[in-house]
């Protein structure tokens, strides 16, 4: 969900480089956090405690943008995702591990899912990697949408 040119909607800095500027877009999570009943109940929690939950994943002494860490719950996916993905001088360092594990206490404790799942190209074997050191578990691969096999790793 991009705006059309036209719209006169505004811009935001792109990360990394505050002189360049780029279209504001929703997502499919995004939509489903005003539309979709279930969703839209999380989605209020999230508002009204906003100190519980961030996804974008910054360096503590930097402030530099690492990457993002959260929930995607579309109303086209299978089921609620834990999706995270980190700059390259982000990669190996334990941020993804540390945000990623208060993700799912928060999804799996705090909002009680009772379903948390990533998945994973086939090929990204840092990604997979990351979903084992979360606690993922390798259950299959599925056809994901229109894009193609994924792998799914369940967290309990």
């Amino acid at each position: 969900w991009t705006p059309t040119a036209d719209s006169g909607a505004p811009t935001a800095p792109t990360a990394g480089d505050p002189d360049k500027r780029q279209a504001l877009m929703m997502t499919d999570a995004d939509m489903a956090l005003k539309l979709d009943p279930e969703y839209l109940k999380k989605s209020e929690h999230f508002r009204a405690n906003p100190e519980e939950f961030e996804d974008a994943l910054e360096e503590k002494n930097t402030g530099h943008l690492m990457g993002t860490v959260g929930l995607w719950n579309s109303h086209a996916w299978p089921e609620p995702e834990l999706g995270y993905w980190l700059l390259p001088e982000a990669r190996g360092k334990g941020y993804g591990v540390e945000a990623g594990l208060a993700v799912k206490h928060f999804a799996l404790e705090i909002l009680d899912l009772k379903s948390l799942v990533s998945y994973i190209d086939p090929a990204n074997t840092p990604s997979k990697q990351l979903a084992k050191r979360l606690g993922g578990q390798f259950e299959a691969v599925i056809e994901l949408l229109s894009f193609g096999p994924h792998e799914v790793y369940r967290y309990k």
